[in-house]
Order: structure tokens, then sequence, then C-alpha cells
């Protein structure tokens, strides 16, 4: 369906018109965005059980940010992650 999230750094999923979107993509590193506004609304529910299946999670909100393959929330997760991981 879509592409899956990159084993190494940072990967999103987004959609255009989203403020938390545009902040990850403006604060995340070297971030690997993927845009699926083409999905929404008619493959939605399709979308959904594609990242479900990976994820571990059932995020339903965007942007829908993964880390070397692992899903991690949201922006506010991203940045708080991003935080901890360069003051290591």
């Amino acid at each position: 369906m879509e592409t899956l999230p990159t084993e190494s750094g940072y990967f999103m999923y987004t959609k255009s018109h989203c403020k938390w979107c545009q902040k990850a993509k403006e604060t995340l590193p070297n971030v690997v965005v993927v845009n699926v506004d083409h999905l929404l609304p008619d493959k939605n529910t399709e979308f959904l059980a594609f990242v479900d299946s990976f994820s571990g999670a059932r995020p339903r909100t965007f942007p829908m940010v993964y880390y070397n393959g692992i899903y991690l929330g949201g922006c506010t997760e991203s940045v708080e992650h991003l935080a901890i991981i360069t003051h290591q």
C-alpha cells in the first residue's frame, strides 16, 4: 500500500495543512516524510489497517512518527524523543 518506515532515523506519515506535521518536519533531523493525502478519505480504513499492522499501536492522529522503525507517536512525543537522544 505505502512505504514502510525506514529502519534508521526518523520517518513520518503526514498530511497537508497540519500544523503538527509541519512542526515535526521542521524539528526532526533528516526525517523521511510520506504524505498520505492521496489515501484520505477514500482509503482511510485501509491505510489505518496498514499502519496498525506494524506499529504495535493504533495511531489515529498526524503526524505518525517512527524512529529506527519503531512508532514514537505524534509531534510532541517525537520532539521529546529528540531532546532525550541529543542530550545523552
